[in-house]
């Protein structure tokens, strides 16, 4: 299901109107379950693809992991796991960079340290994190 957006202000002019509601968004698509909470990290939200008929269980997203800085906060706070061969993909829109690898030829795919942005950029890395996912 495509769902239409609803006009934004730029996240340019207010940082955080771009994550607003994007784990609410997240927790729309189809097959993603938010994990338990950890008390020892409030902010921090889990989200996996559940595909039981696929037989698809993985990791999708982190959210809520924003750096504390004497400006302020950086980033956008979102992870995405990605295989690594796909990363070149949101590298090359130099607002996001492989983080850590994981198992299975997997990375976290995190948005760039200073650069907030926009929705429809963390929505296509969530999608295409999705896509990969699902596939």
């Amino acid at each position: 299901m495509i769902r239409r957006r609803a006009a934004r202000a730029s996240s340019s002019e207010h940082p955080t109107c771009a994550y607003a509601d994007l784990d609410e968004w997240v927790r729309s698509l189809p097959w993603v379950i938010e994990r338990p909470r950890d008390e020892r990290w409030p902010a921090v939200r889990v989200f996996v693809v559940d595909c039981p008929p696929l037989k698809r269980r993985q990791l999708l997203l982190i959210t809520g992991l924003r750096r504390r800085t004497s400006d302020g906060e950086a980033g956008s706070g979102v992870a995405a796991v990605m295989p690594a061969i796909a990363c070149r993909e949101p590298d090359g829109a130099g607002w996001a960079h492989r983080a850590a690898p994981s198992i299975d030829g997997h990375v976290l795919v995190t948005t760039g340290g200073d650069c907030a942005p926009e929705r429809e950029d963390l929505e296509a890395l969530v999608l295409k994190a999705f896509s990969y996912a699902m596939s």
